[in-house]
C-alpha cells in the first residue's frame, strides 16, 4: 500500500466528475420528450447527442470501477508480497494507465457496434429494454471488481503488520464505499429488469446521489492518512509564509516540531525580528 493509491483516487474522482458533468450536460440538453420519441421522428441530431451522452457515461463509468479495483492491485503488490523487490511507481501508473483505458476504450467500441446506445430512461446510456447490455458492460464487470476487493481485503486482513494496520483501515473503508455504491446501482437495474416501465424513484434517487457521492467519501478517507495530513499542513504553512513575506524560512514539519527544529526556527525567527525591530526604533 504506497503512495500509488492516492492517483488512483484521484483518477476514481475524475471519473465521477466526468459522470456529474455529463448528466448535467445530459439534463440540459436533452430533455425527458427528447429521450422518449421515437429515432426516427426525434431526428438525426437528437439521436447522435443522446448516443453521445451514452458513450461517454459507458466509458467513464468503467473506467471509474477499473479504477477502484487497481486500489486492490496495489494492496496485492505493495502489501502482500512482502520481501518481493519493489516496483517502480510510476511503472505501475503507467500499466494501469493502459490497461483501464485501453479496456474502457475496447467496450465502448463493441457497444458502439452493437447500436445500444441511447435513451436509458432516466438519461442517455445503453437503451432501455437492452438489459443483457447493462449488465455484460458495466454490471458484470462491477461486480467483479467488488469480489477481487473484498478477497484482497480479506487477505489484507489477516496479513498485515502492526505498521500497515492504518492503510488497512483505509483500504477497508474504500471497499465498503464501493459495495454500498454497486447495491444501490444495482438494485435499481434489477428492479428496471423484473418490473419494466414501472421505474422506483426511490431507488433511482438512490443510485444517482451515491453513484456520484463516492468520490466525496474517498477524499474524506483519504484525509484520515496521516501523510496526507502533512502534505496539507506544509502546503498551508507555505501559503501562510508566502502571505507573510517570510518565504526564505522552512516549513515546519512533524519530524522538525518533534525534534524541536521548528521552535528553534521560530524562536531565531522572532529574535530576528526584535533585532530588526530595535535598529529601525
Amino acid at each position: 500500500y504506497t503512495s500509488l493509491s492516492i492517483h488512483v483516487v484521484y483518477w476514481v474522482s475524475l471519473c465521477h466528475c466526468v459522470l456529474s458533468l455529463t448528466t448535467i450536460a445530459d439534463g440540459l440538453l436533452t430533455d425527458a420528450k427528447t429521450r422518449l420519441v421515437d429515432c426516427n421522428e426525434a431526428g438525426f441530431h437528437r439521436v447522435v447527442v443522446c448516443e453521445i451522452f451514452g458513450a461517454f457515461r459507458q466509458f467513464f463509468a468503467l473506467a471509474a470501477t477499473l479504477w477502484t479495483g487497481a486500489l486492490a492491485v496495489d494492496v496485492q503488490r505493495n502489501a502482500l508480497r512482502r520481501g518481493a523487490a519493489a516496483e517502480d511507481p510510476l511503472s505501475q501508473m503507467m500499466q494501469l494507465h493502459f490497461v483501464i483505458w485501453g479496456l474502457s476504450g475496447v467496450v465502448l467500441v463493441v457497444v458502439g457496434e452493437l447500436h445500444v446506445l441511447g435513451n436509458a430512461g432516466q438519461w442517455c446510456w445503453i437503451r432501455s429494454g437492452e438489459w443483457w447490455a447493462w449488465f455484460a458492460f458495466l454490471y458484470v464487470p462491477r461486480m467483479l471488481v467488488l469480489a477481487y476487493l473484498v478477497w484482497i481485503c480479506f487477505l489484507f486482513s489477516r496479513d498485515h503488520s502492526m505498521a500497515q494496520r492504518r492503510q488497512y483501515r483505509a483500504f477497508r473503508a474504500y471497499v465498503c464505499i464501493f459495495l454500498i455504491v454497486v447495491a444501490a446501482s444495482l438494485s435499481n437495474r434489477l428492479q428496471n429488469v423484473l418490473t419494466p416501465g414501472r421505474p422506483q424513484f426511490g431507488l433511482f434517487l438512490l443510485q444517482s446521489s451515491l453513484g456520484q457521492l463516492q468520490p466525496v467519501a474517498n477524499a474524506l478517507v483519504l484525509l484520515q492518512d496521516v501523510d496526507v495530513k502533512e502534505l496539507y499542513a506544509r502546503l498551508i504553512q507555505r501559503v501562510c509564509l508566502r502571505c507573510c513575506g517570510l518565504n526564505g524560512l522552512p516549513v515546519l514539519t512533524s519530524e522538525m516540531n518533534m525534534s524541536g527544529v521548528g521552535s528553534s526556527v521560530i524562536s531565531s525567527s522572532a529574535a530576528s525580528s526584535r533585532n530588526t525591530l530595535g535598529r529601525d526604533l
